[in-house]
């Protein structure tokens, strides 16, 4: 069965598609699906606007990929699938999702099991996925990474969700398969596995056996301090720290670890031709560059091995 473009994406307007191809190099509009991710872990899905407006920017940023011959990269059809799903359109839902594995076949166990549980009894989901996996054959599998919602040991609420957010773009340049953080996060909560903050052997077993992965990464932020205020302004520059830990799926053996932490000023600012005035916080800056400075040195040593980089001073 091939997928229609049609079946996959509502329609969008001819000039979004316009624009985006216009101002695009054949990339994908990252910033835009960052966006969603972000607004979609503060709000959780299903939940009303949201949700609704983050599905719609999704899928424009699909199809305007689609239409410059852009990658569209790990986990964004996953992610477009399940919020369809919230809202009840069932068919696009499976559509996107079976496109996911058409494009990575690391997703192939997840995806089955979000189709079998939200399809039982259906023949066609099962004929899809098998028929989308194995077009991929001929292309070598990828390490894969399940990204653990961070553990928060800072006062500031907003960190866990610019974290998780902007860790996936980083992994997936350095080649990894990561699976889609908002189906991750909604697929580990409805397992009941988010609910302490350990992570014991039955999890790793759950995980190997629902989801596939190679190994999970955790992230325990351990510093959030904002700088004193300066003229009036608060917030200026901001001090983040955390620990990532790489764990082998389902063994739990630690494959790379890192403590880290950097300074950044988490607000954007405007007023080309005149004085500089800062107009908002953005907690994803300081989690972004942080997490792209940890994942630069990134390395995944073979099983039964570890690897510790040094704290950064």
């Amino acid at each position: 069965m091939k997928l229609a473009f049609s079946t996959i994406f509502p329609p969008v307007l001819a000039l979004v598609l316009f624009v985006t191809i216009g101002c695009t190099s054949h990339t994908f509009d990252t910033k835009n699906y960052e966006d969603s991710l972000y607004n979609l872990l503060v709000v959780p899905p299903p939940r009303g606007n949201v949700q609704d407006s983050s599905t719609s920017v999704l899928g424009q940023v699909i199809e305007s990929a689609i239409g410059i011959g852009a990658n569209v990269p790990a986990g964004a059809f996953a992610d477009y699938g399940s919020l369809l799903h919230f809202q009840g359109k069932n068919q696009e839902a499976f559509n996107a999702w079976g496109k996911e594995v058409e494009l990575h076949q690391e997703s192939g166990k997840f995806i089955n099991q979000l189709t079998s549980k939200y399809y039982t009894g259906s023949t066609s989901s099962t004929g899809l996925i098998k028929q989308n996996s194995n077009k991929n054959k001929s292309h070598s599998k990828r390490r894969s990474i399940l990204i653990w919602p961070p553990f928060n040991k800072t006062k500031q609420s907003a960190a866990p969700a610019a974290f998780h957010a902007t860790i996936s773009d980083p992994l997936i340049k350095k080649g990894y398969y990561v699976f889609p953080i908002v189906t991750t996060k909604v697929f580990l909560k409805n397992l009941g596995l988010l609910e302490d903050q350990t992570m014991p052997s039955a999890t790793l077993e759950k995980i190997q056996n629902q989801i596939g992965a190679d190994a999970i990464l955790t992230i325990t932020i351990t510093k959030w301090v904002e700088s004193q205020p300066f003229m009036g302004l608060m917030g200026q520059e901001v001090k983040v720290g955390a620990y990532y830990q790489l764990l082998e799926v389902p063994s739990g053996k630690e494959l790379w670890r890192v403590s880290s932490w950097t300074k950044v000023n988490e607000q954007t600012t405007s007023g080309a031709g005149g004085p500089i005035i800062a107009v908002e916080h953005d907690h994803r800056i300081p989690a972004r560059a942080l997490n792209k400075q940890v994942i630069q040195s990134f390395t995944w040593n073979p099983p039964g091995t570890s690897s510790t980089t040094p704290t950064a001073n």
